[in-house]
């Protein structure tokens, strides 16, 4: 578990010495760069196998070099301590690349979704990709509907299944928790990433029903696809998710600031942010009452946590 601490403020108390400090911050500066360093790799993980899948002519080929990618990936990582890294990059390349070219040749949505996911998900483990594992639940929810989409200075979120995607991804979010609690190292690691896509996922589900509600299964129904964006008759109103995402994020807030996961703490802020931000132009409206009045409620709560927290450290003390 990553913990925040402020170094500064622990070593000016005495309850740091000077050399222990000086190696927590030589330790945060070389984290620092290593999570930079990933997010390049991965950025350019990601727009090598796009050109690769652009350049090459028919998708049959793309596959076979997708396939060949992950092979010499694998055998430099088995056989060249000196090349593992870019072993790993070469599989996690392949990896996207096969997985695109198989979608393409599928040619259908759902088969198209979930054939990739064995690759994604035993190529990610192998390599120790947090960028392939985290791939994977997105790819389930891209066979139940989710998608994004992006033109000019707009950006779209797409779930046309928000019922089905809270409760399969609290389940999937769940069970991938609980093997994080019981394994350690890459196993460990890849699983709370995992567990933490699911978690964005079933807020995304939430927020999606808060302003269409939903009737579960209106996918795969020509008729409900064709009321997909109206609120209008759904089984579950969008008012019943509102109540049900602020309930689920103060359970989630509460649970995460006493065990200190920090990012679950974060997700849940941003997300209760967007929530309010939702509600208030769909339902409230901005109106100087409404502004105070939630204003208030943000102070009462910031309050009771600052409060809590003292109350906390002081008996600890």
């Amino acid at each position: 578990m990553k913990i925040l601490i402020d170094v500064d403020a622990l070593e000016t108390a005495g309850l740091l010495a000077p050399e222990t400090a000086a190696m927590l911050r030589t330790h945060a500066v070389r984290g620092t760069g290593t999570t930079a360093i990933n997010a390049l790799l991965a950025l350019g993980v990601v727009a090598t196998a796009a050109g690769i899948n652009a350049l090459l002519p028919r998708p049959s080929l793309t596959a076979i070099f997708g396939t060949a990618f992950i092979l010499s990936g694998s055998w430099f990582s088995r056989h060249s301590i000196q090349w593992r890294k870019l072993g790993a990059i070469w599989m996690v390349v392949g990896a996207l690349v096969l997985s695109a070219a198989l979608a393409i040749i599928i040619q259908r949505p759902l088969a198209g979704s979930l054939v990739p996911i064995p690759i994604l998900l035993l190529v990610g483990w192998y390599a120790g990709s947090r960028l392939l594992i985290g791939l994977v639940p997105l790819a389930i929810a891209a066979a139940i509907g989710g998608s994004t989409g992006y033109w000019h200075a707009v950006y779209e979120i797409s779930v046309q299944e928000p019922s089905l995607t809270i409760v399969l991804f609290t389940l999937l979010g769940w069970l991938a928790w609980h093997m994080a609690l019981r394994c350690a190292g890459k196993t460990q690691a890849l699983a709370i990433v995992f567990a933490r896509v699911c978690v964005v996922l079933v807020n995304l589900g939430f927020w999606i029903g808060s302003l269409w509600g939903d009737t579960p299964g209106r996918l795969w129904d020509q008729a409900g696809a064709d009321r997909m964006f109206s609120s209008a008759g759904a089984a579950i109103p969008p008012v019943a998710f509102a109540i049900a995402w602020a309930m689920a994020l103060l359970a989630a807030g509460a649970w995460a600031a006493s065990k200190g996961r920090n990012f679950l703490v974060n997700t849940v802020a941003t997300f209760a942010v967007i929530h309010m931000y939702t509600q208030w132009f769909e339902r409230l409206g901005l109106t100087p009452i409404s502004v105070t009045v939630g204003g208030l409620i943000a102070l009462a709560v910031g309050f009771l946590a600052w409060h809590y927290n003292r109350q906390i450290f002081s008996d600890e003390d």
